[in-house]
């Protein structure tokens, strides 16, 4: 028995890559899971358009964020601005105080304020106007205190006139089949390429390839060709079964949203061939596949959390996961109908990533071939 143990702990230690996943994986899945999965539902973020800028109306916002769970993330100086605020996603609620908001109030009356929510967010949306709602009662029965009951009387002071935007039922499987667009590719998609270069070494046949007259980009890229096209067949089954089947709309270029996939496709697919080039063995393929690239996209997405609700550091670093900028652009494009001029950002980071893949994977197999 001792013999065997120790034959183990030499095996082991003669696999360094073996022993850092054995040693560095649970510190690490501490650290995803515990910046990454945020149950807390975050600060709404408002975005004001205030036409009538009157103390009443000053004091109306000012009371919208005495709870905390709200916050003003900008005042607005057109409903145009307004509108692009919402697109874009920095806003999760839009307020439009009307010119005669404090008029209204004195005169006992009812006074409406027009409310825009980005429904693409489901969750979010509900608590947002729950949050809101509350806000608005609370506004309300304080005035009428002060107005000796009898304002309170008349019934809502401030009366919200809501219209839900990009998801008006706010639908949970409209916000998660776009979403699972990304990750369902980034689960497989590295695997498959990584296991089948770590298979080939294990067999001893990578030799006979690497020892072939072609260049390590040749190489590469035609290694990743054949499951470039497979994730890429996929992704249009399961985008055929969304829209079909699910009945999730998609409102924007599909045209747009293929290029998009065709780079993302091959960003994965190169991962897989990165970390086949690492690795010896397929357990340990699966596993650093597993660690670099689903749980990262899962947590890193904004799959099922936003990603303003992460601390700040880790929202700049869900940037180097190209899950994120594929989740954000299929969303935006079924959802709110996006155009190239506010996806070339995520478009622009994803052909950036796929890039630096290949040169990286390109340089890895070089030094192997030589």
């Amino acid at each position: 028995m001792r013999a065997i143990a120790g034959k183990e702990l030499r095996e082991l230690w003669r696999d360094p890559l073996s022993l850092s996943l054995a040693l560095a994986l649970p510190l690490i899945l501490l650290f995803l899971f515990t910046y990454g999965l945020n149950l807390d539902v975050p600060q709404v973020r408002l975005g004001v358009y205030d036409l009538d800028r009157s103390a009443r109306s000053r004091e109306y916002l000012a009371s919208l964020t005495a709870s905390g769970d709200l916050t003003v993330a900008g005042e607005a100086a057109s409903v145009g601005e307004l509108s692009s605020w919402l697109d874009r996603g920095e806003v999760t609620i839009a307020l439009v105080v009307p010119p005669d908001f404090e008029r209204t109030l004195l005169l006992g009356g009812p006074a409406p304020v027009q409310v825009l929510v980005d429904g693409a967010h489901p969750v979010q949306a509900r608590a947002a106007l729950a949050y809101l709602d509350a806000a608005a009662s609370a506004f309300s029965h304080r005035l009428g205190h002060e107005a000796g009951g009898t304002t309170g009387a008349t019934g809502a002071v401030v009366a919200l006139e809501t219209r839900v935007w990009f998801n008006p039922e706010l639908k949970s499987i409209n916000y998660v089949v776009p979403g699972l667009f990304s990750l369902i590719l980034m689960a497989f998609a590295p695997l498959l390429s990584a296991l089948a270069i770590v298979r080939e070494r294990e067999r001893g046949s990578i030799q006979q390839i690497l020892a072939a007259p072609v260049s390590p980009l040749a190489f590469v890229v035609g290694k990743a060709s054949p499951y470039c096209v497979l994730a890429f067949i996929d992704l249009l089954a399961v985008l055929a079964l969304g829209l079909f089947w699910f009945q999730v709309p998609f409102r924007g270029s599909l045209l747009l949203f293929l290029v998009a996939a065709v780079v993302y496709v091959f960003c994965a697919v190169g991962v897989g061939l990165l970390v086949s080039a690492v690795t010896r063995s397929q357990v340990v393929a699966m596993l650093l596949v597993i660690v670099v690239t689903l749980m990262p996209s899962f947590l890193f997405s904004g799959f099922l959390f936003p990603i303003y609700s992460m601390p700040v550091r880790y929202q700049w670093l869900s940037l180097l996961f190209p899950a994120r900028h594929f989740t954000e652009t299929a969303r935006a494009l079924a959802l709110k109908a996006a155009t190239l001029e506010q996806l070339w950002p995520h478009l622009l980071a994803l052909l950036a990533f796929a890039i630096v893949v290949v040169m990286v994977t390109t340089s890895r197999f070089h030094r192997r071939m030589g």
